[in-house]
């Protein structure tokens, strides 16, 4: 069966938090900031914007800090949603694995894996708005009471 959202829960699920998406590329990496526009950057510059900017959506946090020298950042990690709305669900860590764990077309270049970051967002999303477990709902009201970044956008999926 299809995941189908009623209308206005698609509608709900669509409003994702307004944030730049980045993924590492061989000696590189790609931005694509809020209004569309998609930036091949030199990693210095990946992590200057981390230090300072607002938090991107990303998969593999932890590993992208690893491969950049930096600290742990604050981050939409789509791995951690990921965990969250498919519990026990075997994902490759990458976003290629969340395409394949989606059923979302791969994308054929690293701006297209940025782009992929905010479709596999609104797939879970629209995943969740369709789940109807309150265990879920209390599990997400503790979590952004304990800051997960990913809270309030999981409370008005």
């Amino acid at each position: 069966m299809p995941d189908a959202a009623p209308p206005d829960a698609e509608k709900r699920a669509m409003a994702l938090p307004e944030a730049p998406a980045l993924v590492l590329a061989p000696g590189r990496a790609v931005w694509l900031d809020v209004t569309g526009e998609i930036e091949e950057i030199p990693l210095a510059e990946a992590a200057k914007r981390l230090a300072v900017g607002p938090p991107p959506f990303v998969c593999h946090a932890r590993t992208m800090a690893r491969s950049l020298g930096i600290n742990a950042f604050h981050a939409y990690d789509l791995l951690e949603l990921y965990a969250f709305v498919r519990p026990a669900s075997f994902c490759l860590p990458t976003a290629m694995g969340l395409a394949d764990a989606l059923e979302l077309e791969r994308p054929g270049d690293h701006g297209g894996e940025a782009l992929l970051l905010l479709d596999a967002t609104a797939k879970l999303l629209r995943l969740l708005a369709n789940e109807d477990d309150d265990t879920t709902l209390r599990i997400a009201r503790v979590l952004e009471k304990a800051g997960w970044i990913w809270g309030e956008a999981v409370l008005h999926a």
